[in-house]
């Protein structure tokens, strides 16, 4: 009886031969079971039509020549545009907006907008006297954004004067919305030099102008597919504008 229970406490020692052959059998059992079940679920994924979709390709190639031509003594180097600029040191990061009420619809996804982007502004409605628009040697707001451009146009003398040379001095943008109308009829701005053409129909596909400074998110060249619907167009024969869209 002792005999018999020393023989079975005996502990069984594995030679490092055997070791060896037992892991490598494991991981060829794995393997296997792995690619069994890889080729299994792509089986089903095809059977039920959940095959994944190849990855979307670049339609968008850039341009070797100017969308738009050149200017008169203008070189091709700027195309080339660096947004940089002395005047983003002298600027907070804040908008100015007008808007026409509290509850417009333009007007509140204008704010929405900046709020999702975490954009720090000022909404006005009242352009009777402006904010102060400086403090020291300091620019208070690097973009101002009209939702009617009426009002811009509407200034006091005294306030559209301030606010311009304001946009210069500063190299501060100033957006304005135009309000869709239904007259057919050529608008006329003569402070601006520019006429408006209302409820238009784009028949070509527009580009963007590279040349302009004002994208910096946007891709030059031509987009694919149409544009619905009905756009305003603005025509100038003034040399200072570049379009930025055609």
């Amino acid at each position: 009886m002792r005999s018999k229970m020393r023989w079975l406490c005996v502990p069984y020692h594995v030679s490092p031969r055997r070791g060896l052959i037992l892991a490598v059998l494991l991981g060829l059992a794995t393997l296997l079971y792995f690619i069994i079940v890889l080729d299994a679920t792509s089986s089903i994924q095809e059977s039920w039509g959940l095959q994944r979709s190849p990855p979307p390709e670049v339609t968008f190639e850039c341009p070797i020549v100017p969308v738009f031509p050149l200017k008169s003594g203008e070189s091709s180097s700027i195309l080339a545009n660096i947004h940089v600029s002395s005047a983003q040191l002298r600027l907070d990061a804040r908008v100015l907006v007008f808007i026409e009420t509290p509850y417009s619809k333009l007007g509140r996804l204008i704010t929405e907008t900046l709020e999702a982007a975490r954009i720090r502004y000022r909404s006005e409605m009242s352009t009777r006297t402006l904010p102060t628009l400086t403090n020291l040697d300091r620019g208070r707001f690097a973009v101002v954004v009209f939702e009617n451009i009426d009002r811009y146009l509407a200034l006091h003398k005294w306030n559209r004067e301030l606010l311009d040379k304001y946009a210069r001095e500063y190299s501060v943008g100033i957006v304005g919305f135009v309000r869709p109308s239904g007259d057919p009829r050529p608008r006329t701005m003569p402070s601006l030099n520019l006429v408006a053409y209302a409820n238009v129909s784009v028949a070509s596909r527009p580009s963007l102008n590279p040349l302009s400074p004002v994208l910096r998110m946007c891709r030059a060249g031509e987009h694919q597919g149409d544009f619905p619907g009905e756009w305003t167009l603005f025509t100038s024969n003034h040399s200072t504008f570049t379009p930025v869209m055609q």
